[in-house]
């Protein structure tokens, strides 16, 4: 028979730390992309709601400086700071405009109504398309993960929840 040396014994341990090491990894890395769906539908959800109500404010400022063609919005980090601002062209009912010859035109409102970077990478959690309806031009912004969960925008109404 034989003897087990006291070096083989701590090379097994080592390589049973590597496996729990690895194991774990696996398993961490598995739990985190299971949660990839969730994380985007609540993306989602916080920049539709955001949408929603930056598009109501910028209507609110067109109401209140008596319904001008064109509205430049200014977007506050907090109560005093302007971080930047933005110039929307409204409808004649104050919402800003989905122009009818520009196909990428829901994508830039998508963005500016939010406030984002135009390099900045949105379509893991919406998905955005151009809709015509009754002879108006519409921004359809839905969950990217199910299609299910949507908003519809118009320069008519503004935004209208919609569950297709």
């Amino acid at each position: 028979m034989k003897s087990v040396k006291v070096q083989d014994i701590r090379l097994f341990e080592f390589l049973i730390a590597i496996v729990v090491v690895l194991l774990l990894i696996l398993f961490i890395t598995r739990m985190n992309l299971s949660q990839k769906g969730v994380i985007d539908e609540v993306n989602f959800a916080m920049a539709s709601q955001n949408f929603n109500q930056n598009a109501a404010l910028i209507r609110a400022q067109w109401l209140i400086k008596n319904r001008p063609k064109e509205l430049a919005f200014n977007f506050f980090v907090d109560r005093y700071t302007i971080s930047n601002t933005r110039l929307f062209k409204l409808s004649n009912l104050g919402w800003p405009i989905v122009d009818p010859n520009n196909e990428n035109m829901c994508h830039t409102l998508w963005f500016d109504i939010n406030n984002l970077d135009k390099n900045e990478n949105v379509s893991r959690y919406v998905s955005i398309k151009k809709v015509t309806k009754n002879n108006d031009n519409r921004c359809q912004f839905c969950d990217a993960g199910d299609n299910n969960s949507c908003i519809e925008y118009s320069g008519r109404y503004g935004v209208k929840r919609d569950n297709i």
